[in-house]
């Protein structure tokens, strides 16, 4: 079984995005770090500034077991570089807009796979562009987060996201950064999505591999739907009815994605392409793993568009059969 992420250089993420320099109250910074993931950072910076979350934005969120860099602003934040240990902030300038979830393009990666016992390396016909486990939170903990915020069940949610007890926990939610909260909607959303494409693709011929249907032959690209409120959105046959399956066995309806006590976390729902794009890959010749001695290393870099996971790529090319 193939390892990443031994070391945090085995896994390098610049995240690609071009904000517009402008006189503004946004000051617009790179974000590098390692061993920290991006909400954990933000968490950080914020303490160290004495500012609230919530003036801080992100177009994306990073992994912790990594080196990445990424852009984020900062409303009324220090026109200057700033450093922590293991984090750093290079200031670039101001502009009038913040940076949201998915103002960038996309991410390159570098990632290092270990621990390979033999030289073969899986060439896909294609790959599906299903969530990595990171969307999900530790054991999947993000996804019930998100269901519970759709029940309204606002104290329990609360007490997972944070330990807080609260009288008055919607209060308590709207002191959270919204682009946080949304997150946790979103990982119901694309837990929903998994199931059901990976649901859908076992009709063609495939292997399962980290519990996900990959096929072995070639299929048509299509845009999928994320379910929201909006019941217009369609999809293949099977497909929504195993998305429809899956939220009643959830105990939600479309309905629930309308949440008035927090209109900001309300979802429509969103349309996701079916197939990863990826660009501008290349694998480096196999080599001698000094942290697994007998195995063998190689190196994958490639850019993929935003919202698509590299580790759902490195699982098609090296997963064995």
């Amino acid at each position: 079984m193939y390892k990443i992420k031994q070391i945090p250089e085995d896994f390098i993420v610049k995240e690609i995005f071009s904000p517009m320099i402008d006189d503004g109250k946004y000051a617009y910074y790179v974000l590098k770090k390692r061993s920290y993931n991006t909400i954990d950072a933000i968490k950080h910076i914020a303490a160290s500034l004495d500012i609230p979350m919530k003036f801080i934005n992100f177009a994306g969120t990073k992994d912790r077991n990594a080196v990445t860099e990424q852009y984020i602003s900062i409303s009324m934040g220090p026109r200057k570089d700033l450093s922590w240990k293991d984090i750093e902030l290079r200031y670039l300038g101001n502009g009038k807009e913040r940076i949201n979830l998915g103002s960038h393009d996309g991410n390159h990666f570098e990632i290092t796979v270990r621990s390979l016992e033999d030289r073969k390396i899986n060439v896909p016909r294609a790959v599906p562009n299903y969530f990595g486990r990171q969307r999900f939170g530790e054991g999947g903990g993000n996804v019930e987060i998100g269901r519970l915020l759709l029940k309204k069940q606002f104290k329990e949610a609360l007490i997972l996201i944070d330990g807080n007890v609260s009288s008055n926990p919607i209060k308590e939610l709207k002191l959270i950064p919204k682009q946080l909260l949304r997150l946790y909607i979103h990982a119901f959303q694309s837990d929903i999505w998994n199931k059901a494409v990976s649901k859908m693709l076992m009709r063609s011929i495939g292997k399962e591999k980290d519990g996900l249907w990959f096929p072995e032959v070639d299929i048509d690209d299509e845009t999928l739907p994320l379910l929201g409120f909006d019941d217009t959105m369609e999809g293949p046959d099977d497909f929504m009815a195993e998305s429809e399956k899956l939220l009643l066995m959830y105990d939600i309806t479309r309905r629930d994605f309308i949440i008035r006590q927090i209109p900001e976390l309300s979802s429509d729902g969103d349309m996701r392409k079916l197939l990863i794009d990826v660009k501008d890959l290349s694998i480096s010749d196999p080599e001698p793993d000094e942290l697994n001695p007998g195995k063998y290393k190689i190196k994958a870099c490639f850019f993929l568009p935003k919202g698509c996971y590299a580790t759902i790529l490195i699982t098609a090319l090296f997963s064995a059969d």
